[in-house]
């Protein structure tokens, strides 16, 4: 017997050693994404119940537009800078406070919109009377300042307008004709966005990858490949099917005879029972004895020495190639061929 590989250090990634782990490890892709859900789940619930509590508060928004003529790029940014400049807020927050109105903060929000000469403002904040007299505040000092600073007189163009909003968590803002529309709700579009499907498909191909590692690392011997790698022995049979059976025991009745062998020893791992079973169903076709794990056991290991026809009984998809290895091993140490070798599925 010369054994071929017995450092084990190649590890043949088959179709079948695919297929087998992806069959046994299926549901780490499954689980991937269920625990990716299920933090979906508590983020859309926390969000919907955030917008539940700003759904009660008395939010609005405030638009208005200003026309105001600038010569170059750096002049406009200059004028949408003015708008929330200490000296402006300042001047807004006394005309605030004079009308019964507490000042601009830090729950208040104000967007400039710049098309050409146009400024678009947009505030958002609480109290429908509030956020108009801030409008009209913004848009006026505004311009008072512009004017001020560069010299340069603006008008305004639109009246200031307020309707209801709810500011949701994400940020987006929900204008409503009437307060009494102001609700939380929750679509399909707040579950399932883009960015949440391509994470949940990360996530799906993050499990696919730990099946691959899995499969870099699965030392089951999957394939005759795998036993051909490291043993020259022949393959005495595949016992799936009757007819199997029937195969493996013609030749080995015939081998029994051309070469005078009385009997011949199995070398198993575990599974001694299956082996057992599928030999009994042969009848008295041949004597044999069945050693189970020789490499663990003094007793069976001299019976192993003593013997002349040795046959490893080998399980795809459960007896792993260090296993074999080990055993083949110590074989090779006590100087015992091996005659085949049977595989069991």
């Amino acid at each position: 017997m010369e054994n071929k590989n017995l450092s084990g250090s190649e590890n043949l990634i088959s179709t079948r050693k695919i297929w087998q782990n992806i069959r046994k490890y299926w549901w780490i892709c499954i689980l991937c994404v269920l625990a990716y859900g299920a933090l979906v789940a508590v983020d859309v619930w926390r969000a919907y119940q955030s917008d539940v509590q700003a759904a009660v508060r008395d939010t609005y928004q405030a638009s208005g537009m200003v026309y105001y003529p600038h010569s170059d790029e750096e002049e406009g940014r200059f004028f949408v800078t003015l708008c929330t400049t200490e000296r402006v807020v300042d001047r807004v927050n006394e005309a605030l406070t004079a009308n019964g109105y507490s000042e601009y903060g830090a729950d208040d929000s104000i967007e400039v919109n710049w098309i050409g000469n146009t400024f678009g403002l947009t505030l958002i904040g609480e109290g429908e009377e509030r956020m108009a007299c801030m409008m009209d505040s913004f848009l006026h000092f505004l311009l008072e300042e512009a004017q001020e600073v560069a010299g340069k007189e603006g008008s305004i163009l639109n009246e200031t307008s307020v309707r209801p909003c709810l500011v949701k968590s994400n940020g987006s803002v929900i204008v409503y004709e009437d307060a009494s529309q102001r609700q939380a709700t929750l679509s399909l579009g707040d579950i399932i966005t883009w960015r949440r499907a391509m994470i949940a498909a990360a996530a799906f191909f993050a499990g696919a990858l730990i099946i691959f590692v899995l499969i870099i690392f699965d030392e089951k011997i999957r394939t005759k490949e795998e036993i051909e790698d490291m043993l020259t022995a022949p393959c005495l049979g595949v016992l799936r099917t009757k007819n199997d059976q029937e195969v493996f025991r013609a030749l080995t009745e015939g081998l029994c005879r051309k070469q005078n062998i009385g009997a011949l020893t199995f070398i198993t791992w575990k599974g001694t029972e299956c082996l057992q079973e599928k030999l009994a169903k042969m009848g008295e076709a041949f004597s044999y004895e069945i050693l189970e794990d020789i490499c663990g056991n003094p007793e069976m290991m001299r019976k192993a020495t003593a013997a002349d026809h040795l046959v490893l009984a080998i399980r795809l998809n459960q007896d792993k190639k260090s296993a074999l290895k080990q055993v083949l091993e110590d074989l090779e140490l006590i100087g015992n061929d091996i005659l085949g070798y049977l595989l069991l599925e």
